[in-house]
């Protein structure tokens, strides 16, 4: 799959920028978060493991928040295999031994 990606900067109110933030919240609290930016759009779907990164910086007379969410998409491959616990011993299936080559 190709790379899809919006950006969006801005000099907004700040009324504006946390309406913009609740939107997203809320979309992604819901399950699925569209954004939309000219004619690129994205749908972000979070996992149930999430990555969460917040930094801030002050610095004369800027300040900054930075936050970063971030996960993988889940594959069929990292499936988890099951573990059997018992009582009982199980009975072991042998691998078959490898033929030899002449």
């Amino acid at each position: 799959m190709g790379k899809k990606e919006v950006v969006y900067k801005a000099r907004l109110e700040n009324a504006k920028a946390m309406d913009y933030l609740k939107k997203i919240l809320d979309s992604l609290d819901s399950g699925t978060c569209y954004l939309q930016s000219d004619d690129s759009v994205v749908a972000l779907e979070p996992a149930e493991l999430v990555d969460l990164e917040v930094e801030a910086l002050e610095k004369r007379d800027k300040k900054r928040l930075t936050i970063e969410l971030s996960w993988y998409a889940p594959s069929p491959s990292s499936e988890v295999p099951d573990l059997r616990i018992t009582t009982e011993a199980p009975e072991v299936v042998p691998a078959p031994e490898p033929e030899e080559v002449e």
